[in-house]
C-alpha cells in the first residue's frame, strides 16, 4: 500500500462515477484519489471495494449500485460481467458511442503531442447491430463445460448462446456440446467462423496434448479478418473514399496489409498507382497474390512477406507516397513511426483498434511537420470498451 493514501485496500466506499476510461472501467474520485472501478457506468452513485492501491491510483471492485445512472440498463446476456468477452454490456449504446469517442480524444490529447478541440475527433460511426455482430468465436471446452474464459482467469465460463455472436454460430454450442461430451480429452478449443451464409468449424485444438483437428480451407492458420462484416464494409468504404479525394500518390503502401481489406479496394480506385502491400503472415500474403493473380491485376500491384520494421527500412518512401498503416493493437511501435517520420510521405492514414497506441504511435508525427486532418471512430465491437479509429496526416512543411 502507498504511504499517505486517502485509501486502503479492503476498504467499502460511495463514489460518483465520473466517466469510462481506456480498458473500459469507470473513473470516480475521493479524498483527491483516482478510482478505476469495474462494471461501473457514467453517473452511477456506487459503493465499491478498493482492491489495489499506488501512489496516484486505486483500483476498485463494484459491490453495490445505490443510484443507478441513466446509462446503465440490465446486459442481455446472463453472463455478462463474469465472462471476460464483454465489459460495457450495462451501458446503453448511446453511452458506449459518446464514451468512445471521449477515449479517443483524451488519449490524443494527452499522448499525441496533438493539440484538439473539443469538437476535432468526429462522433463514432455505430455498429450496423450492437448484438449477433461477431462473424467468429474461440470456445474452450473441458468435461462438460462450453464457453469463454471468466474474466482473468481460464476457468470457463458455461454457456448456450452468446448474444454478441452471429445466431447461426450460437445454434452450433449445444450441438458441440452433445457431440464433444463423448471424447476424452480434458480441454480443448473450438474455432467457429461465419463466412457468408455458412456457419463452420474451423478446428478443434486439444490443449493438453497439443494436437489439432481442421476442417476446410484455412483451417490450420485463418488470415486476419475484422469480426463485424457489416462494419468492416463501412470501415472500408470510408478509408477508400477519404483515400479517393487526396491527389493521386505516386505510390501507395500499405503497411500490415493482411490479405488486402484495405488495400483491394484503394487499387480500385487508383488502378495505375503503384501499390504495395507488406504482410507477416505468409498465409496473409499467399491469399492476396492469389487473388491478384485470379483478378489479372497489373504488376505494379504486389505484396510481400515481411516484417514492417524490415521493410520500412530498406526503402525510401517519397514525398509523393500516400502511406497506410493498419497495426495490431500493440500498434507500430517508436522504431517503425521515427523511421517513418524521417521519409516524409506526404500522406498517412492509420487505422487503429487501440486509442493509446494510437496516440503514442503519433507523437514523432507531430513533432516532424504533420498536421492532423481528421479523426473518426468506428465501433467495430459493440459491448466492449474496444474502438477503431481512423486518422489522416498530411505533411505541413
Amino acid at each position: 500500500m502507498a504511504k499517505n493514501s486517502s485509501v486502503k485496500r479492503g476498504e467499502r466506499i460511495q463514489v460518483r462515477i465520473d466517466r469510462l476510461a481506456v480498458g473500459g472501467r469507470g473513473v470516480a474520485r475521493h479524498q483527491g484519489m483516482v478510482l478505476f472501478v469495474s462494471d461501473a457506468a457514467p453517473g452511477d452513485l456506487a459503493e465499491v471495494e478498493v482492491t489495489f492501491v499506488k501512489k496516484n491510483f486505486a483500483e476498485a471492485e463494484l459491490t453495490r449500485v445505490i443510484e443507478a445512472a441513466p446509462s446503465r440498463m440490465t446486459p442481455p446476456c446472463p453472463v455478462a460481467g463474469i465472462c471476460g468477452g464483454c465489459n460495457w454490456q450495462h451501458i446503453v449504446y448511446e453511452e458506449q458511442l459518446r464514451s468512445k469517442r471521449q477515449l479517443v480524444l483524451e488519449s490524443l490529447r494527452k499522448f499525441s503531442g496533438f493539440h484538439l478541440d473539443d469538437d476535432f475527433v468526429h462522433p463514432v460511426v455505430p455498429s450496423p447491430k450492437e448484438f449477433r455482430y461477431r462473424n467468429r468465436i474461440q470456445l474452450h471446452y473441458s468435461g462438460s463445460r462450453i464457453g469463454f474464459y471468466r474474466r482473468g482467469s481460464h476457468e470457463i465460463v458455461d454457456i448456450d448462446d452468446c448474444p454478441i455472436t452471429d445466431e447461426r454460430l450460437s445454434a452450433m454450442i449445444p450441438e458441440l456440446r452433445r457431440e464433444l461430451a463423448h471424447r476424452k480429452a480434458s480441454r480443448l478449443e473450438i474455432y467457429l467462423t461465419q463466412d457468408g451464409k455458412t456457419a463452420r468449424r474451423v478446428s478443434v485444438r486439444d490443449a493438453v496434448n497439443d494436437t489439432e483437428e481442421t476442417e476446410g480451407p484455412g483451417a490450420a492458420g485463418p488470415a486476419f479478418s475484422q469480426v463485424n462484416t457489416e462494419q468492416n464494409e463501412n470501415l472500408v468504404e470510408y478509408v477508400r473514399d477519404l483515400v479517393g479525394k487526396l491527389p493521386e500518390p505516386k505510390n501507395i503502401y500499405d503497411l500490415y496489409a493482411g490479405s488486402g481489406n484495405f488495400t483491394f479496394p484503394i487499387q480500385r480506385t487508383w488502378p495505375t498507382t503503384s501499390i504495395t502491400g507488406v504482410e507477416l503472415s505468409r498465409a496473409s500474403v499467399q491469399s492476396a497474390n492469389e487473388r491478384i493473380e485470379h483478378e489479372h491485376l497489373p504488376q505494379h500491384f504486389r505484396f510481400v512477406c515481411e516484417s514492417v520494421d524490415t521493410f520500412i527500412k530498406g526503402r525510401r518512401f517519397g514525398e509523393e507516397s500516400l502511406v497506410l498503416l493498419d497495426p495490431p493493437r500493440t500498434g507500430c511501435g517508436p522504431g517503425v513511426m521515427t523511421e517513418l517520420a524521417s521519409q516524409k510521405p506526404r500522406t498517412i492514414v492509420y487505422v487503429s483498434c487501440h486509442p493509446a497506441t494510437l496516440s503514442r504511435d503519433l507523437k514523432p508525427l507531430s513533432e516532424t511537420g504533420y498536421r492532423l486532418v481528421s479523426v473518426r471512430p468506428f465501433d467495430m465491437f459493440p459491448q466492449t470498451d474496444h474502438v477503431e479509429t481512423v486518422v489522416h496526416l498530411e505533411r505541413s512543411t
